[in-house]
Parts: C-alpha cells; sequence; structure tokens
C-alpha cells in the first residue's frame, strides 16, 4: 500500500514536471508549433487523471477487503482494525479532485487562450485608399 501512495505522488509531481518542460518549450517555440501542440500538457493531465483513476480503485478495492478481513477476526470488544479507526477520508478526495481539476482546466486555459491567439489575423494599420506619392519624377505612379 505504501509504494502504491509513493506512485500516487510521484505521478502528480511527474506529471506537473511534464506540463511545466512541455509549455516552457511551447512558449519558446511559440511562433514555430502548430496550434494543436499547446494541446499536450492538456494530454499529460488527462493521462495522469486516468493513472490516479486506477490507482484510486486499487485503493478502493485494498480498503473494502481489509474491513472484510478485520469484521471478521475482531471482536466488539476489541482495538479496531486500521481501515475501521481511520477517520473521514474526505479532504484526501476533495484535495486530490481540487488538485486535477485546477490542472486539467489551467492547461485547457493555455491551451484555448494560446490557440486562439494564434489564430487571430493580424490586423494591418490603418492604410488610405489613395495612392501615395511617387518619389520617382518621371514615373507617377
Amino acid at each position: 500500500m505504501e509504494l502504491v501512495s509513493e506512485e500516487r505522488t510521484s505521478l502528480e509531481r511527474n506529471v506537473v514536471i511534464a506540463i511545466g518542460v512541455s509549455w516552457g518549450w511551447l512558449f519558446h517555440e511559440r511562433n514555430s508549433v502548430p496550434h494543436l501542440a499547446w494541446l499536450i500538457p492538456c494530454l499529460f493531465a488527462v493521462l495522469g487523471l486516468t493513472r490516479v483513476y486506477g490507482i484510486t480503485k486499487f485503493y478502493r478495492a485494498a480498503s473494502a477487503y481489509i474491513k472484510t478481513i478485520e469484521n471478521v477476526f475482531f471482536s466488539p470488544d476489541s482495538p479496531v482494525g486500521w481501515e475501521h479507526f481511520t477517520p473521514n477520508k474526505h479532504w484526501t478526495r476533495t484535495s486530490a479532485a481540487a488538485f486535477w481539476g485546477i490542472l486539467i482546466s489551467a492547461t485547457l486555459l493555455v491551451a484555448t487562450y494560446e490557440m486562439k491567439a494564434k489564430q487571430e489575423p493580424i490586423v494591418p494599420t490603418a492604410r488610405s485608399d489613395t495612392p501615395k506619392p511617387s518619389s520617382n519624377p518621371q514615373n507617377p505612379r
């Protein structure tokens, strides 16, 4: 269980590093990358969330199994087992959901902004419809 917990922590750290490195590269190469390249950090975040979902399913299955064993081996007068002892894990779930929600939202926001900025045409400066006088007096136009 401890190894799975460490995997989840390192996964979160590595996804943030991957997003930061890809943003750094994208901002450095801003003018030469296709606009869809800005979705790469979003992909890292979504794949990380998918992996965390798998880890969470493992935790829940292991927790249910341990609770079943604890119910069989412990009598009402004896100390409770770990799964019955641990307080409500609401804060852990809320903080994990907030972390992934903010991370995915931030990557989507940056991708949307940069893709929109890349697609907007450059507005030319105001010009008049009258032709400019030629500097060459022999060629009036």
